[in-house]
């Protein structure tokens, strides 16, 4: 969402130029309370908190057997380009020939060639080099037992570090996809979770803020978040 960045061009005048600065004092209190400001406007908003509430009902999802390989096709269509998305998961005949169950009865020999003619059809970046991620993916879910074992494993992962992890083994996805995709579906354990990407940078640029670290500039937002009174989560998908 842009309503936040939009409404930091209107009170960026609350920031004096020391703040902006980063030596008001350590915890940047100025920058903090000029976005919460922000942000209380924007959630007063009927149709931000429509929204948010449909991001949340996207907590369904993890309940699919195969929650992790459309995860996984999601998190291709749009690494790199966005545009691969609607050409792809929007696409009932593209992702029909990259299923799970599809591409096992694809032979071994000719499984990179299909996939990355799917991924090209479906406009989606990177077509060759993910295809290669997929098909190793395809092993990987067998190792596990199939898609329905493999959910289990992921279900029974000890907390965030362990869903990471796991998640982690599957070729393409790092940590910052890992965590992005249990973000997407609303999961319990990762609501105290910022997305630190380029939405969160811009903000921190409107503001004038430079963090050292990612988890510097993570609990930044998960502490303007609670003064506002929101989940991290609601404050990462109202940016």
């Amino acid at each position: 969402m842009v309503y936040i960045r939009a409404l930091l061009k209107t009170i960026g005048s609350n920031v004096s130029q020391r703040e902006k600065n980063g030596i008001s004092n350590k915890r940047w209190e100025g920058q903090k309370d000029a976005l919460v400001k922000a942000v209380k406007s924007v959630w007063k908003r009927t149709d931000v908190k429509e929204r948010i509430e449909a991001l949340k009902r996207k907590q369904d999802d993890f309940r699919r057997e195969d929650f992790i390989w459309h995860a996984i096709l999601g998190g291709f269509s749009t690494m790199g380009n966005s545009r691969g998305y609607k050409g792809l998961m929007r696409n009932d005949a593209n992702h029909s020939r990259v299923e799970f169950s599809a591409l096992q009865n694809v032979p071994t020999r000719r499984r990179i060639a299909h996939i990355a003619r799917v991924f090209r059809d479906s406009k989606v970046s990177y077509a060759n080099k993910k295809a290669a991620w997929l098909t190793e993916n395809v092993k990987n879910v067998e190792a596990l037992g199939g898609l329905d074992s493999a959910k289990q494993k992921l279900d029974g992962a000890y907390r965030m570090s362990g869903k990471i992890a796991l998640l982690m083994t599957f070729k393409g996805i790092s940590k910052k996809y890992a965590r992005n995709m249990m973000m997407d579906v609303y999961h319990p354990e990762f609501r105290n979770c910022i997305a630190v990407d380029a939405r969160i940078k811009s903000v921190s640029k409107a503001l004038g803020l430079k963090f050292s670290t990612f988890e510097e500039e993570e609990q930044f937002y998960i502490d303007t978040a609670k003064a506002a009174r929101l989940q991290p989560w609601e404050l990462d998908r109202v940016i």
